[in-house]
């Protein structure tokens, strides 16, 4: 709304009265229910201080026992892999079709896949068209 378009005097400024004191209202509300969220969040921190003193000393107890371990894992994780699943030699006649799996693999997945009831929507699954295993409609390769 322009407070320049009325023409009477009087009535503007008696809607610019009205007007600022509707923004003070406004404001003042503002910050009353600031410094009341402020209020009940001191409220808050004083009720349950015991509470959150004893869980960060549990937390920094926890973090002194997790961080060996998680330098043990970065060791494990830059060693050499060992390959429980792997693959057998690339010098062997591959049959067309046929994925070769390592022992370990093979036994697991020729139990499984050769069930007929397997869920072939979640499921591993060896379609026996093409020999490959799926999950869903989508072949995985196994190495």
């Amino acid at each position: 709304m322009s407070f320049l378009k009325i023409k009477d005097p009087i009535k503007r400024d008696l809607m610019v009265e009205e007007f600022l004191k509707t923004k003070k209202n406004i404001q003042e509300k503002f910050i009353t229910e600031r410094l009341g969220d402020i209020s009940a969040q001191r409220e808050l921190s004083r009720l349950f201080k015991p509470i959150t003193e004893t869980q960060k000393d549990i937390k920094e107890s926890l973090v002194s026992e997790l961080r060996p371990i998680k330098e043990s894992l970065k060791e494990l994780l830059a060693a050499p892999q060992l390959q429980a699943i792997a693959a057998p030699p690339e010098d062997e006649d591959e049959e067309e079709g046929v994925m070769q799996v390592g022992k370990i693999a093979h036994k697991y997945l020729s139990n499984y896949a050769a069930k007929q009831n397997v869920d072939k929507t979640f499921g591993i699954y060896k379609n026996p068209l093409d020999k490959l295993y799926y999950t869903g409609n989508t072949p995985i390769y196994i190495r």
